[in-house]
This record gives C-alpha cells, sequence and structure tokens, in this order.
C-alpha cells in the first residue's frame, strides 16, 4: 500500500510538470490565417489622441486571396472614405493588396507581412524599401457592437 501511494505522488508529480496545457493564441508570434476575415482596427500607443479612426475589413475568398477594404473615418474633417482592394496572402505571411486605377490596371497599395495574427490580435510589419526601418502596426478585431464602428 505503501508503494501505491508513492506511486500515485509521483505519477501525480509528472502530470503536474509535464502534462501543462497551453492555449495556442498565447504564443507571441502564433499566426492562423483562418482569424484573418472580419473587421480590424489600429491600436494606437496609450495617450495618443486620434482624429478618427481606421477599418480594415478582410473577405477570403479563398486561403490566399480575397477582398481588403479600408474604411477610414475623420472627425475633424467630418468625412468617411471607404476604398475597395483585392489581396493576395502567401504562406510566409506576406500579404499585397491590389487597388484598380484610373486605367483599368491593379497598383500594389499595402505590403507588409502578418507577424502575429490570433483571433483577437494581428501584427503587421512594412519593410522600407531601402530596408533601413521597419513599421509595425498592431491592431484589434473590432467587436460586432462596439460604438464607432459601422
Amino acid at each position: 500500500m505503501k508503494r501505491f501511494k508513492i506511486w500515485s505522488i509521483a505519477v501525480a508529480m509528472f502530470a503536474a510538470l509535464f502534462l501543462v496545457s497551453c492555449d495556442k493564441d498565447d504564443d507571441n508570434n502564433s499566426i492562423n490565417y483562418d482569424y484573418l476575415s472580419g473587421t480590424w482596427t489600429v491600436v494606437y500607443p496609450e495617450g495618443l489622441i486620434t482624429e478618427g479612426y481606421t477599418h480594415y475589413s478582410f473577405s477570403p475568398k479563398t486561403g490566399s486571396e480575397g477582398m481588403f477594404e479600408v474604411y477610414s473615418m475623420d472627425w475633424l474633417a467630418a468625412k468617411d472614405t471607404t476604398y475597395h482592394n483585392r489581396y493576395t496572402l502567401d504562406a510566409n505571411g506576406h500579404l499585397q493588396s491590389f487597388r484598380e486605377t484610373e486605367d483599368g490596371s491593379e497598383q500594389v497599395y499595402y505590403d507588409f507581412y502578418i507577424t502575429r495574427l490570433t483571433a483577437k490580435e494581428m501584427r503587421w510589419v512594412f519593410h522600407t524599401t531601402d530596408g533601413t526601418a521597419d513599421q509595425v502596426t498592431n491592431l484589434r478585431r473590432v467587436e460586432k457592437n462596439e460604438s464607432g464602428s459601422r
């Protein structure tokens, strides 16, 4: 009986130490492209006062392409603007969006890498053409009942 208690304690300790479960969303650089669909807004640094907001809405058609809408509201100018883009996304998180020009051709409008994508957060990294700096943009998913959303 004593031996059984020792083995029970040993098994319980093993389970407590080695069978710990972690949510995959806790990974700092997790990317799950299934979460791309929906509306996202920029998370500005704390204390920064903005003159409006911008929402980015993704509507995937396949895993690697879809439509991308940019909605901007400028409260000071009392003006809102919506742009419709087509996007492509590769397995490395490289996203390019294309906007139709006046002559009917398409030009690349956004070109960035998604470095984090979970159910509630997304991070984009824009690389400068000369390679000297990166611009990081953090976004959060917009809730359907959130004020300020369309």
